[in-house]
């Protein structure tokens, strides 16, 4: 399982200077491709119940506000608050980004543990020749199957919670800048550069934009159900 990103104290978002960015490739429906996954079996083992049909995640608050967007290796990943993301690192072009989404419909969303909140893990790879588009996909780990998102046959790879198949309401996902390096986008504007170690949660547009990086974890601003 992905390691929960949970509630830190607020930094305002670096002004970073921009620079330019590679344009973004059309976005695209995604294509499901049809995987087998086969796993040796003990004959005498008891027989498993069956797992439940996969759903896409809740729908949640629908958000109209300005959107943010993680951008880099062939995707672009626009999340709705309330949310938060950590970059993991690189091990030799290896490394994962952690997002967090609380659906705040859920009952005890925000003030109990982890109701309500859906962890995926962004595992990055080069980007595929061509114009490759985002297909459904299933990845093995432990012996369970989970759905994933992924740019074409081998590039980045978005592992989904266990029996989700999509996003839902946590966001949308497309194909995206080139560039091997996280950026985040508001709306329209120049990308900016992810600062070391810190986390990106969502932000009050009120109370200076709808985003910041946090260097510890932070409850995220978001139309929480009180």
């Amino acid at each position: 399982m992905l390691s929960l990103l949970f509630l830190a104290c607020p930094a305002d978002l670096p002004a970073e200077t921009p620079s330019a960015e590679e344009p973004l490739a059309a976005p695209a429906e995604p294509v499901v491709a049809s995987v087998e996954i086969v796993e040796p079996r003990d004959p005498d083992a008891e027989p498993t119940a069956p797992a439940p049909d996969p759903m896409p995640l809740p729908d949640g608050v629908p958000w109209t506000g300005e959107p943010v967007a993680l951008v880099g290796y062939g995707i672009r990943l626009t999340l709705n608050p309330p949310f938060q993301a950590a970059w993991m690192g690189t091990v030799e072009g290896e490394g994962t980004m952690v997002a967090s989404w609380w659906n705040v419909t859920a009952d005890q969303a925000g003030h109990s543990g982890a109701a309500g909140l859906y962890n995926i893990g962004i595992h990055i790879a080069p980007v595929p020749e061509g114009a490759p588009e985002i297909r459904q996909t299933t990845m093995v780990k432990r012996g369970r199957t989970y759905y994933a998102l992924q740019l074409g046959e081998t590039g980045t790879m978005v592992e989904l919670p266990e029996g989700h198949n999509a996003l839902g309401g946590m966001g949308t996902l497309s194909p995206g800048p080139a560039r091997q390096e996280w950026r985040v986008q508001v709306g329209d504007a120049e990308p900016m550069v992810w600062p070391d170690r810190d986390m990106l949660h969502s932000w009050d547009p009120a109370d200076g934009g709808p985003a910041k990086f946090l260097q510890r974890p932070s409850k995220p601003w978001g139309p929480w159900v009180e």
